[in-house]
This record gives C-alpha cells, structure tokens and sequence, in this order.
C-alpha cells in the first residue's frame, strides 16, 4: 500500500512538473506571436499550408532552400501545419500551433534529461530550455527552421531513453524523426551525429525487423516525393546537391558553431534585434550592438546588468566544468572524462562544423539551433 501511494504521489509531482513546464513554455511563446516576423516567407509558408487545407493543392516539394531553385525534399512541413487549420483558418493558427510544438518539445528534452539528471536537476534545466530567449525566438512563428526543433526533440528524447530503457518501438521513433527532417530543413544532419552517439551503444540490442519497420516508416513519408522525383529526373535533388555544395570554403565554423552553443546558453540576442538574417551576417555589428545596445533594446543599466550577470554565470559554468574535466582527465584520460554527454556535444559540434564547411554556408544561428537541447548536457 505505501509502495502504491508513493508510486501515485510521484505520478502526480511528474504530471504537475510537465503541466507547469508546458504552460509556461506555451505562454512565453504565444505572448510573442503578435510581434512576431511575418513577411514573404512566413506568408507564403500560411498560403500553401491553407490552400493544403482547404484542398486546393497537394505540395509535392517543401519549403525553397535558400537563394536557390531548390526545395525541401518532401513537404512535410506543409501538410504537418495543416493540423493548425483544423482550428481557425487564419494566419495566427499556425503561428499558436508552431509556438504549441515547440512547448510539447520542451516537454520532451524534460523527459529526455530525467533520464541523465535528478528530478529536480532536469526540471530547472528544462525550465531555461523553457524561457530561454533563443528557444523562444525560435518557436514563436511559422519558419521551417522553427518546427524542426520539435522533431529534433523527438529524436533526443528517444535517443537517451533507448540508452536507458531500451524499446524496440522507441529505435522505431528515433529512426522516423530523424528520417523526415530533412523535408522540414536541411540542416537535419547536424544532429544526426550526436544522436547516432547516443543510440550506438544500443546496437546489440537492434533487431532486423525494428531497423526494416524504421526505414518503412520513415519510407512512407517520402513517397509523394519520390514519385516526383521518377517523374522529373530528379531534377530537385540534382538542385539541392548542386546548389548546396559549394567549392569556396571556410573553417570558421570550427570556431564560430561552438560560440554560438555559447551564446544560447545567455540573454544576448543582438543578432535578432539587428535581423541579420533578413539583412545579412554580421559579426562586427552583432558585437558592437552587445556591447553600446541597438534601436530595439537601448543599453541600460538593466540590460547591462542582465546581460553582465548572464555572461557571468557562462562564464562560472565553463570554469567549473573544465576543472572537473582537468582534475578526470588525469585519471581516466580525456575522452572517456568526458562522459557521454560530453562526447554527444562534441561530435555534434564537430557534425554542425563539418556540415557548413562542405555546404559552403555562413554559419547563421538557425543552421546550429536545432543542437540546443545537446548544449543543455553543459548546465
């Protein structure tokens, strides 16, 4: 009976935690969507989703990819935003149903780090994840880069509960979530890695018939697409390569990826406050907006404050961190002091650098936001 009684008061503190966590996550969000961006991409992004809808037209392809011809490979995205309709035809339904996903992925990454924290631990980590401004700006309008961060948390939820309670059916989910990110974005194969090093050590377990139902699933939601495809030479995957791949390169990635990981973890938010995205990349302007403030956010003594006390406890946190990383290696070597955790960011580090090294691209912050939830394993 005291066995039952405490099962079900453990149930009950699980349900209020998430419900709490959820409801703030949500909130933050929705609070947003009245100021949120909504111009050409945004816009066109409602059109096809409500003409889906509404069955004017069946997408065959996502979302286009930037400064080029070529689209998603698949469109997923579209006919997963089409749930929003159900609702309310207009454009704030899809913006409330993205700013809705993205809580229900906060939920996720919560259930995920149960796994690697303590009750208590893995709550306030998931309640920054929660507030965060980078996760919030992120999940507060109808952006393909947006919604892939559901599927991504998805996949870290079921990467870490395989690692500790392993289920053929969750090798099923990990295997799908990550198989259709693509058709949400391209930057799908930068978490590829982080979750393939989590799942690795489960591979003895992994049984033919779990591995072939995975790929049918993820299978089934490229069929429309592949049909395209046989029918038009696959000239869109011919795009996506040719206009993907570029032959001028840059290592700056291997700098700029991991501070950028860093920047998540605090207030700063200049980049958005500048658009950059909208109006080009720039180092340069983002430092010199942290450091004297912009049009949107003045400086002041409480935003210098905010923003000293947010760098300060990055700061205390990575010094704390390398001291017990120094004080393990002279015992157990550096990789394996890492611990899981530790190697899971770096190889996704090293998969995020990798990936805009080959593709040429400039390391804009939502080519790396989809690692957040792997940059959490640092608080």
């Amino acid at each position: 009976m005291k066995t039952l009684t405490a099962s079900l008061k453990h149930h009950q503190r699980t349900w209020l935690l998430g419900t709490t966590l959820f409801l703030l996550a949500f909130t933050v969000r929705a609070l947003l969507i009245s100021s949120a961006r909504f111009t050409f991409d945004e816009a066109s992004f409602f059109e096809i989703v409500h003409k889906t809808f509404e069955g004017e037209i069946f997408p065959l392809l996502g979302s286009p990819v930037t400064a080029g011809k070529a689209r998603m490979p698949g469109s997923l995205f579209f006919l997963f935003m089409t749930i929003s309709q159900f609702f309310s035809p207009g454009p704030e339904a899809v913006n409330l149903f993205t700013a809705f996903c993205k809580a229900l992925a906060v939920l996720f990454v919560w259930r995920g780090l149960r796994y690697r924290f303590s009750r208590s631990s893995s709550f306030l980590v998931a309640l920054f994840f929660a507030c965060s401004p980078w996760s919030i700006l992120y999940g507060e309008r109808i952006w393909n880069s947006n919604l892939i961060g559901f599927f991504v948390a998805i996949a870290f939820w079921g990467s870490i509960s395989l690692r500790y309670r392993y289920k053929s059916w969750k090798l099923i989910v990990v295997m799908i979530s990550c198989g259709v990110m693509p058709q949400i974005h391209l930057s799908a194969p930068i978490v590829w890695g982080p979750i393939m090093a989590l799942i690795w050590p489960t591979r003895k377990s992994w049984k033919i018939s779990t591995l072939c139902l995975g790929l049918l699933g993820t299978a089934f939601f490229y069929i429309p697409y592949l049909l395209y495809e046989f029918q038009n030479n696959f000239s869109n995957m011919k795009l996506i390569f040719s206009e993907s791949v570029k032959t001028k390169r840059s290592f700056s990635p291997l700098l700029k990826v991991p501070a950028l990981l860093l920047k998540f973890l605090t207030l700063d938010t200049s980049y958005h406050e500048l658009s950059g995205y909208w109006w080009g990349l720039s180092e340069r302007k983002t430092i010199n907006a942290l450091l004297f403030g912009t049009a949107v956010r003045p400086q002041g003594f409480f935003r210098i404050l905010f923003l000293t006390s947010s760098f300060s406890l990055l700061g205390w946190m990575l010094f704390e961190n390398i001291k017990t990383l120094y004080r393990r290696t002279k015992v157990a070597g550096f990789w394996r002091s890492l611990g899981f955790s530790g190697q899971v960011l770096i190889i996704g580090v090293l998969f995020n650098a990798a990936f805009l090294i080959w593709t040429g691209k400039k390391v804009f912050p939502h080519y790396v936001q989809p690692l957040m939830p792997f940059t959490l394993f640092l608080l």
